[in-house]
């Protein structure tokens, strides 16, 4: 039976791996939601870790994936992995394999640092309290970090760069099949079979030589590595001002630092027409002829 699951498990994966392949796949919006399925199935591995089988309940796993997010962003928009070879490959930093481990370091780093002080006083609803509260002083640290984070507004990617989402798919999907690999083989191991006494009777693993707290933390580690590789995964496509309905303003703003990167950029903002005494005026169902007509301005940098 269970030969016959991995069967049925390997042919669904190719199945998704030879579907960007058929004609107008890559245009439809289900192309775009099975990539962000494929992303928060990566999340919901790497909660599982610390939850499902560590019996750690983690709220802070939105804080670990904006770090990996957030790192993955700053990288590109600074230029501070690759040099000039941006210039030549502009779409270097989207699913680049160094930057998205060094996102899931910097993650997996900070949860280390908050780990081993709750880790070791906290238990149960407590712990998972001071995770959500590690969260929140996360998101205040972006919001109130400056041109670094870019404040409320984010760090954003020029869309320019975006061509196709078919390599992001791919990408995805065997980022969730390596995920799922590898926390197989994690619990079949010794550090595994450590990580489910602990969950099951902390005091009696202690008392057969185990160190819980290092396996707690180490899994806590682990836990926020995945989420924070689920985090670099996903600001190439939610990045874009485009996407998230962003003001004229903030549009040219986006525009001026695409032009610093010597690509071009043009925005095209819509005002909202106030109402006329003939629209007031108009019976229900009719509309005049001058509401038909385009109000805007094109704002072009570069």
């Amino acid at each position: 039976m269970f030969a016959q699951n991995r069967i049925w498990l390997a042919a669904a994966v190719v199945v998704l791996a030879l579907l960007p392949l058929w004609p107008g796949v890559i245009d439809s919006y289900a192309f775009s939601f099975l990539f962000f399925v494929f992303v928060y199935a990566i999340l919901a591995q790497g909660w599982n870790l610390i939850a499902g089988f560590g019996g750690q309940i983690s709220l802070g796993s939105h804080a670990f994936f904006g770090l990996g997010a957030y790192t993955t962003a700053i990288l590109w928009s600074g230029n501070y992995l690759w040099g000039s070879l941006y210039q030549a490959f502009p779409r270097i930093y989207y699913f680049d394999p160094v930057t998205m481990v060094l996102s899931g370091l910097v993650a997996a780093l900070a949860a280390a640092l908050i780990g081993l002080p709750l880790l070791s006083k906290l238990r149960g609803d407590y712990f998972a309290l001071g995770t959500l509260g590690f969260g929140e002083i996360v998101k205040v640290i972006f919001v109130n970090g400056g041109d670094f984070t870019g404040g409320a507004f984010g760090v954003v990617a020029p869309s320019s760069t975006f061509e196709t989402l078919m390599p992001h798919y791919w990408t995805g999907l065997g980022l969730t099949v390596g995920t799922a690999l590898a926390i197989g083989w994690l619990m079949r191991s010794r550090y595994g079979l450590a990580l489910i006494a602990v969950r099951d009777d902390e005091m009696a693993a202690s008392a057969n030589g185990i160190d819980t707290l290092k396996v707690k933390v180490a899994a806590f580690a682990a836990s926020a590595f995945i989420t924070g590789i689920a985090g670099a995964s996903e600001p190439p496509l939610s990045s874009s001002p485009f996407h998230r309905g962003a003001g004229c303003g903030q549009k040219a703003r986006w525009c001026a630092r695409v032009q610093r990167k010597n690509l071009a950029c043009s925005v095209v903002c819509r005002k909202p027409r106030e109402k006329s005494f003939a629209d007031l005026s108009t019976p229900s169902g009719h509309t005049p002829q001058s509401a038909h007509r385009p109000h805007g301005n094109l704002v072009r940098t570069g």
